[in-house]
């Protein structure tokens, strides 16, 4: 009788110790979750407000998930808030304590009625051919010193999968994102988006980039059909990769051509230039049409990886 109660004493003890160890776990993931939520609140509104970006960015809430320390946005618009220029379902950022350096974030496009977005977002959708948007996306970045090697993923419904793997330096610590994003509304205002680059693309250096594009609508109902070689020369040519009668311009159209006319192709632009290059030299040589030779550039199309 005695051996049953010391049993049933110790099992009880035992019980009562593994309910408070599950009490206080859950209060510690409480606490976790709650101020972790607070932190990432903050952070996310001081980036914002630092950044000059506050007035364009709206989200309905945000979550904080302390076991894989990872915050997500909800119901984000990007503009407007009643007509943005891009809705999404949600952002999550993924924090890697032992990478502080590194950022990891993954973003989907909530399916969003041409009429629901702004008339710049409608006139493209129009453009390309589609009615709704509805995508996804991710972004992974490593960031040491000045040293930026990132790496972007897009995917568009009806439009297109791009990606594009880039590493460049930050020649300017002290540039205003403000005063960049200021910029970059005017230039766009004014049809010439390069201008940007001529007024701060010193402060960025490229080293390397990879884009590779995979169209799913996008090329094939904005450029003109039948793709004949003169209408992408003249493309090309006013995108200032190249000048017109130049061996430059020929290799690369019949490469885009060839391109536009195939099917499960991805066309991908290498960017390797001799030394590293600014930005705004970058759009100097589009102003003389050197961009291709200018930069060391090459295009190649390669077989669609099956998804």
């Amino acid at each position: 009788m005695n051996n049953t109660n010391t049993l049933d004493f110790k099992a009880g003890t035992f019980f009562i110790k593994v309910l408070m160890v599950i009490c206080v776990a859950t209060l510690l993931i409480y606490l976790a979750k709650h101020f972790g939520t607070q932190y990432a609140e903050d952070k996310v509104r001081e980036r914002l407000e630092a950044s000059g970006l506050s007035p364009f960015v709206h989200y309905e809430s945000l979550h904080f998930n302390p076991f894989e320390l990872e915050a997500s946005l909800d119901n984000v618009s990007l503009g407007l808030k009643d007509t943005p220029w891009l809705r999404l379902s949600r952002i999550t950022l993924d924090y890697h304590p032992t990478q502080p350096t590194h950022l990891d974030i993954e973003f989907w496009i909530q399916h969003s009625p041409a009429e629901t977005l702004s008339r710049d977002t409608q006139y493209w959708m129009r453009k390309v051919g589609i009615n709704s948007l509805l995508g996804k996306g991710s972004l992974s970045a490593n960031i040491e010193d000045k040293q930026i090697t990132s790496q972007l993923h897009l995917d568009i419904k009806d439009a297109g999968r791009t990606t594009i793997t880039s590493d460049i330096k930050m020649l300017n610590q002290n540039i205003s994102l403000f005063e960049l994003r200021n910029d970059l509304l005017v230039s766009m205002a004014m049809g010439q988006p390069a201008g940007v680059f001529i007024i701060h693309g010193d402060a960025i250096e490229m080293r390397s980039a990879q884009i590779q594009y995979e169209d799913m609508g996008l090329a094939k109902n904005t450029l003109p059909q039948p793709f004949s070689l003169s209408t992408i020369q003249r493309s090309i040519n006013q995108l200032g990769f190249a000048e017109y009668g130049s061996a430059e311009l020929f290799k690369i159209s019949q490469t885009t051509q060839d391109f536009l006319q195939s099917e499960g192709k991805s066309l991908m632009l290498d960017i390797s230039p001799v030394s590293p290059i600014t930005l705004k030299d970058m759009a100097l040589f589009a102003y003389d049409n050197q961009l291709f030779q200018g930069a060391n550039m090459s295009l190649t199309t390669s077989p669609t990886n099956k998804r």
